[in-house]
């Protein structure tokens, strides 16, 4: 099994245990972790043409948005919750450590090198949910300007 087959697969894990944690449930709980492996998904597929992680990260945010939006409708939930749960393997995890680490070290040179990265996927996944939920705020003051709520 290749490295990136293996990482997909355990997105969907590591997003469940935050779907347990928000309290999820059934249906809800299973549709939220797929979340984690489309957001996953789209990172690295977007990966593969753009270099970088700011826009694989931005596209995978707004994939994982736009995926938490649907499962709101459907199960009458805050886009929140499952945009939290669907965006954890976009997390920096290593890269919050290391940077922590060199800062903790007073390794300047270190710190800023990392902390920059760190830094680009934090405003890309803010980037990303802003645009989504941007778009929603505004189909929704045309739909209720047109009386279509």
């Amino acid at each position: 099994m290749d490295l990136q087959m293996l990482q997909l697969l355990m997105a969907v894990p590591a997003s469940l245990g935050f779907a347990l944690f928000f309290n999820m449930r059934g249906p809800a709980m299973v549709l939220a972790a797929l979340g984690g492996f489309i957001s996953w998904g789209a990172f690295l597929l977007v990966g593969r043409w753009l270099p970088g992680v700011a826009a694989p990260c931005f596209i995978a945010s707004v994939a994982a948005a736009l995926y938490a939006e649907l499962l709101a409708v459907r199960f009458r939930a805050p886009s929140s919750i499952f945009f939290i749960v669907g965006v954890i393997p976009l997390i920096p995890g290593r890269y919050l450590f290391d940077t922590m680490q060199a800062a903790v070290a007073a390794d300047w040179a270190q710190f800023w090198g990392l902390a920059s990265v760190t830094g680009q996927y934090a405003l890309a996944i803010a980037l990303g949910i802003s645009a989504v939920w941007a778009v929603r705020e505004v189909v929704r003051s045309l739909r209720e300007k047109k009386g279509v709520v």
